[in-house]
């Protein structure tokens, strides 16, 4: 039975007393992991992939207690680092926002094996990577298996890759080794690549790739002029989720509603339903979490009580995530939520990443990258982060969600409710976060404020 009009009204004079809305978001990832896959390169014309793989050592200077190295603690805290210099206090606040910062995280670790000297220490403190070598892909290793989907409850693919230009590699030649435990630790396929002779048949082809990996919702990360001549190198990691809601909401229970945006009043499709789910209240925000099929998987939608979505989103941390997480109790909460279905595009992670600490990397005459190819260390050929891209996908409705994200990595080289029933009325901005519950690590961030917009 859906809500009344009197207590639907009555909630949402509850909800203006809030200004702002948070989802969390929570998703999990997997990997397809340890494939016995010939070792050979293939064209990237064909798109066939293998699980050779090419990049150097993953490292960090982090204290002595490392040793006992969580991958998720660290792409946890990275999330928000990397969240706060994308979008807090800045205009990019006020928009609907979708981000993965695991897959931003796994691409860049992926790019810092290749590194050495301060280059790698660099990235080793922005990323809160150890700086032992056998400790990071152990780590991986353990979380990504047991982030794999055992079942057909849910689709959870990610996926990396290595684009190399072939020109290139016949001089500098790649480092085999490297590609070795990267193939058996992150699944990694390799491809050649004609960026100096063909760059846009090139990008055609990682596109496809990615779009291949994404279910097509990402089609073109990388625009055109993005890969040129100079380019020698490109990591992408792609990652696609699609879950059905444990409770699914009943189409025929949503209704036009008013959601109270930064910029007025809008009517969107909300869905209700009344189910039990996590929930956690207290003076300054509520939550809830609600189950993809499988229980592995779940979206938690927090909604503060008396501060508006930027300030949220300022204060919002590992640590407070994890303590609403693990202060919800089970119980029946009637729940109201728009269907939202966006994109969004990071066209320049660099200056973000750069505020982070990591400075060398992207200047060609600093940048040390000697670790990735055989040849390299000794050579006056200098290879350098270009550009970082990224581009998301969510998409939420009655019957569950779906989402994605790629990242490319580019290196060039240069000479009322019922009663003792809480009400959740998500009908104003929120933030959504997706994560695992096992492990909590995020694998997709951001916000909306608009749910009619794409």
């Amino acid at each position: 039975m859906y809500i009344t009009d009197d207590i639907m009204q009555k909630s949402i004079n509850l909800a203006l007393l809030a200004v702002a809305i948070c989802i969390l978001a929570v998703f999990t990832y997997s990997y397809l992991l340890l494939h016995n896959q010939s070792s050979s390169i293939t064209p990237a014309t064909t798109i066939t992939t293998t699980t050779a793989y090419t990049t150097a050592i993953t490292t960090t200077i982090l204290p002595v207690y490392y040793s006992n190295f969580s991958v998720s603690n660290s792409i946890n805290t990275f999330s928000f680092n990397i969240y706060s210099k994308l979008f807090a206090g800045t205009s990019e606040a006020n928009s609907n926002i979708v981000f993965s910062p695991f897959s931003l995280f796994a691409a860049m670790s992926i790019a810092a094996r290749g590194a050495s000297g301060n280059t790698l220490s660099q990235m080793q403190q922005t990323l809160y990577l150890p700086s032992n070598f056998t400790a990071m892909d152990s780590s991986f290793s353990n979380l990504l298996n047991s982030l794999k989907p055992t079942n057909n409850s849910y689709n959870l693919s990610i996926a990396d890759s290595l684009w190399i230009d072939k020109a290139f590699n016949a001089t500098y030649v790649l480092n085999q080794s490297l590609a070795s435990k990267l193939a058996s630790y992150y699944d990694s396929s390799l491809h050649l690549a004609d960026f100096s002779g063909n760059p846009i048949a090139a990008t055609e082809a990682i596109n496809q790739w990615i779009a291949n990996k994404t279910g097509n919702l990402i089609k073109k990360l990388i625009p055109e002029g993005g890969i040129t001549s100079d380019t020698v190198s490109v990591i992408v990691n792609a990652i696609y989720f699609y879950g059905k809601w444990e409770h699914q909401f009943d189409i025929n229970d949503t209704r036009n509603s008013t959601f109270y945006g930064l910029n007025g009043s809008i009517t969107v499709p909300m869905m209700y339903e009344s189910a039990d789910a996590g929930y956690f209240s207290n003076s300054t925000l509520q939550a809830v979490e609600l189950d993809y099929v499988g229980g592995k998987i779940a979206m938690v939608v927090i909604l503060p009580s008396n501060s508006s979505i930027q300030n949220l989103s300022a204060s919002m941390s590992s640590g407070k995530l994890t303590n609403i997480i693990s202060g919800m109790s089970y119980q029946t909460v009637d729940i109201l939520l728009p269907r939202f279905n966006f994109s969004y595009t990071s066209d320049d992670l660099v200056p973000e990443l750069r505020s982070l600490g990591i400075t060398d990397a992207f200047i060609p005459m600093l940048a040390n990258f000697s670790n990735m190819y055989i040849n390299h260390s000794n050579s006056a050929m200098k290879l350098y982060i270009s550009q970082v891209l990224q581009k998301a996908v969510i998409r939420v409705n009655e019957t569950g969600t779906k989402a994605a994200a790629a990242t490319a990595v580019i290196m060039n080289a240069t000479a009322t409710p019922f009663p003792n029933v809480p009400l959740f009325d998500a009908d104003k901005p929120f933030m959504f976060f997706i994560i695992d519950k096992q492990t909590n690590a995020i694998l997709f961030m951001g916000q909306v404020v608009n749910p009619l917009a794409h």
